[in-house]
């Protein structure tokens, strides 16, 4: 979660929104603003919990079935799908207040340009990897067919892109804020890199490292239950003096 909260933050960073709201038209009713205000924000708040609920329903149905294993691994599906998401919507962002530096300040432009490049180069490397374990995680299961996992992850997908429809993401073109972003965009690639090895990447590794004792604990007892017996077997004939004490035939025909 601590992850999560974290690269919605950086979406809101990268976007650079922070430009003030235009101020109403001179003569307009400060009332009737405050009534569309409020009646686009009933309306907002109504279709996220249509959308809630519709989450809600599939992944009840999905996880009632499941054991506690099933979950676990189900859970890290989800998980990762929405993190890879909110990756991409943050790459989206940068990107768009790249162009809108460069089209305000074009003497900036190039550098803008190529350092974003490097940004999604790096970024979307280690992006594809995370994504090619989390497909390989949903064909790997066998609790639920592949309709019914992406209709989950679909619905997490709407109501994600309608929760970002409330902000009005302005990019702050001013050659100080262009400049910022610049300066900034090699700290925001290394904290993506870091969100995705360590979350997406090391995640389903460490599962994988939870499951293997139980199938490695039977050879383990058997390689220690085994190993003594070799040492006392080693021990018994080296104590054994048997055949040093039986005597040759050539040795018991008396010498002429």
């Amino acid at each position: 979660m601590k992850h999560i909260l974290f690269a919605f933050m950086l979406v809101f960073f990268a976007a650079s929104v922070s430009a003030e709201e235009p101020d109403a038209a001179p003569g307009a009713p400060p009332a009737a603003e405050e009534k569309v205000d409020l009646k686009a924000a009933e309306n907002f708040k109504e279709k996220a919990e249509d959308l809630k609920e519709d989450l809600s329903d599939k992944l009840g149905v999905l996880e009632k079935r499941l054991n506690d294993k099933e979950r676990h691994h189900f859970g890290i599906i989800y998980n990762n799908h929405n993190l890879i998401q909110t990756v991409k919507t943050v790459e989206g962002d940068v990107g768009n207040a790249v162009s809108a530096c460069s089209r305000e300040n074009p003497d900036m432009a190039s550098k803008m340009e190529d350092r974003f490049d490097d940004w999604k180069t790096a970024v979307n490397a280690k992006l594809t990897e995370a994504e090619g374990l989390t497909q390989s995680m949903i064909f790997a299961q066998d609790y639920a067919t592949k309709d019914e996992i992406n209709d989950a992850l679909a619905a997490a997908d709407t109501l994600r892109a309608h929760s970002q429809t409330i902000y009005d993401k302005v990019p702050v073109t001013s050659e100080e804020a262009c400049e910022f972003l610049y300066e900034k965009m090699v700290e925001t690639k290394d904290n993506m890199l870091m969100l995705i090895s360590t979350t997406l990447i090391s995640v389903p590794q460490e599962m994988q490292k939870v499951e293997e004792p139980a199938s490695e604990e039977f050879p383990e007892e058997t390689a220690e239950e085994t190993a003594p017996a070799e040492e006392d077997t080693d021990a018994a004939a080296e104590d054994a003096p048997a055949e040093e004490e039986v005597p040759s035939e050539s040795d018991e025909e008396p010498a002429e």
